[in-house]
């Protein structure tokens, strides 16, 4: 093999399974109208959330086998939600049954996210929205988006002003937007607060708690989620996407037993599914997992699951040695062309 033959192959990814950190990076080689009516619904529903007061529209399940590019498609709506000023969240369930633990997790670690590299993170543009909206001066702005240190009395005039945009708020959405707002600090340390505040870490109370005016007791995950995304809302829409519903089904099925042992866990999860959108503001829940997952879903959770959720599926990436065109199953489970 020749040098430059050698040096063609090492350029070549061979990189077949990607790992969620690749859902933050540009989407590669994106075909246009490929898997189009996938694209068309995510979009659709996404505009649907932007022009929502508060209500969420229905969640969408785009189910796909391995390799069908569900990594990819779930970057192409990071990209597009970020550019159309939306805000991109990718949940990660691990904890079963207990879904907020893991949906506030999902807020902290992905609102600390840039779009673009050398860009803003969400949660710096989600404060900078605010602080327009909210009509707060110059240096308060600055302090509150991170720019120059952060202040006990900027962050009252930020709040007071905030709180003027939500009539009838309390000092537990107050909390929860003081907790945001110190983890977009310049000091770390006060990142640290702000985060040990959202987790409902307790053991990290201090005297700097009553100085930043936190509750000692923090409110419970699923109201510190419902009031992240309540502020949030003020600012624009979101969608919280979901990749790794199979791969909580696998760790517990057994090799010896059948899906019946899994009606349980796929009540849990369409119970969860249905709990996170009507607690969500302006959200779209979007699903991708594998057909067989979904079903399991359908068949043992709630009725009303179904209902709440579009269902469509996505073809195959085409292959770099395909020379016919792929098809996609309907969704009245027939086959169609899809342009290449």
């Amino acid at each position: 093999m020749r040098d430059d033959e050698r040096r063609a192959l090492e350029a070549v990814s061979f990189d077949w399974a990607p790992t969620p950190s690749r859902v933050w990076q540009p989407p590669e080689a994106h075909v246009t109208g490929l898997n189009e009516p996938v694209y068309r619904l995510i979009k659709g529903a996404f505009r649907d959330a932007g022009r929502a007061e508060e209500q969420s529209p229905l969640g969408i399940v785009v189910e796909g086998e391995p390799g069908s590019g569900k990594t990819h498609l779930l970057s192409w709506t990071r990209k597009h939600v970020q550019e159309q000023g939306g805000y991109f969240l990718l949940a990660g369930l691990t904890r079963g049954r207990e879904f907020w633990p893991d949906i506030v997790h999902t807020f902290i670690q992905d609102l600390n996210r840039t779009g673009e590299p050398g860009t803003s993170t969400q949660l710096q543009l989600m404060l900078e929205r605010l602080a327009d909206r909210a009509g707060v001066d110059q240096e308060t702005r600055d302090r509150v988006t991170g720019r120059i240190a952060l202040t006990p009395p900027a962050l009252n005039t930020f709040e007071r002003a905030v709180r003027r945009l939500l009539p009838g708020s309390g000092r537990d959405l107050a909390a929860v937007l003081r907790a945001l707002t110190m983890m977009a600090a310049d000091d770390a340390d006060l990142r640290d607060i702000g985060e040990g505040y959202l987790r409902s870490r307790l053991d990290d109370a201090t005297r700097e708690w009553a100085v930043w005016r936190l509750t000692v007791q923090p409110v419970e995950p699923r109201e510190t989620a419902e009031l992240i995304s309540q502020i949030l809302a003020q600012t624009g829409p979101a969608v919280l996407a979901f990749d790794q519903i199979d791969t909580i089904f696998a760790q517990s099925r057994r090799s010896d037993s059948d899906d019946s042992v899994l009606a349980p866990l796929a009540d849990q999860l369409g119970s969860g599914l249905m709990d996170i959108r009507q607690v969500l503001r302006r959200t779209v829940l979007l699903v991708a997992c594998l057909s067989r997952s979904w079903d399991l879903i359908q068949e043992h959770a709630v009725g009303s699951v179904p209902d709440r959720f579009r269902r469509e599926t996505q073809c195959p990436a085409p292959s770099l040695m395909e020379t016919s065109k792929p098809g996609r199953r309907s969704s009245d489970g027939g086959t169609e062309e899809v342009p290449r």
